[in-house]
């Protein structure tokens, strides 16, 4: 409530994800509280809400994509094989209509202890590049940038569709209207 659309649905997306809570209960929560004030957020924590975001950054991108008036995309998705298929690769982010995909990272990807660093970055590298070789364009930001300033990640969204679009002949991904 004190928070905003982004907190919240950082939140709500950490309970679905570990099972506390499930998509009705955020409905009767917002039915409830439609009646509070200052609570105008709590429809879009209960309608965006997902189990499929696995982190914050993840979430707090999303948020931005719904107040910004981007179309959604598809979120840890599988674009090639499977979780069972050596080589397969998932996604953060999939816009298959604009052959987009999204990718936020945050550093503890790259600062496991119990791997290289060197190893991390090679493996991350061979992994944009089959999704490259499949037919996308990948953008990549950062936890911070989605933190702290939202608008130049879409801004770098709306670039990088723009050359999908010259290569692929895909349509430009465009926000919409804003949400207020």
């Amino acid at each position: 409530r004190a928070f905003g659309f982004p907190a919240g649905l950082v939140l709500a997306d950490a309970a679905l994800a570990t099972g506390k809570a499930d998509p009705a209960e955020f409905q009767r929560i917002a039915a409830t509280m439609r009646r509070w004030s200052g609570v105008g957020d709590v429809d879009l924590v209960a309608s965006h809400a997902s189990g499929l975001r696995e982190s914050p950054i993840e979430s707090r991108s999303f948020a931005a994509f719904v107040v910004c008036g981007l179309p959604l995309p598809q979120c840890n998705l599988w674009v090639l094989g499977d979780r069972y298929s050596r080589g397969g690769v998932r996604a953060d982010f999939v816009w298959d209509t604009y052959r987009l995909v999204g990718e936020a990272d945050g550093r503890v990807k790259y600062v496991d202890p119990r791997r290289p660093r060197e190893t991390v970055l090679v493996e991350e590298k061979e992994r944009q590049t089959r999704l490259e070789e499949h037919g996308f364009v990948v953008v990549r930001w950062s936890g911070a940038e989605i933190e702290h300033r939202p608008e130049v990640v879409i801004d770098r969204i709306v670039r990088q569709s723009r050359i999908a679009s010259s290569v692929y002949g895909v349509p430009v991904l465009l926000p919409r209207a804003r949400v207020a």
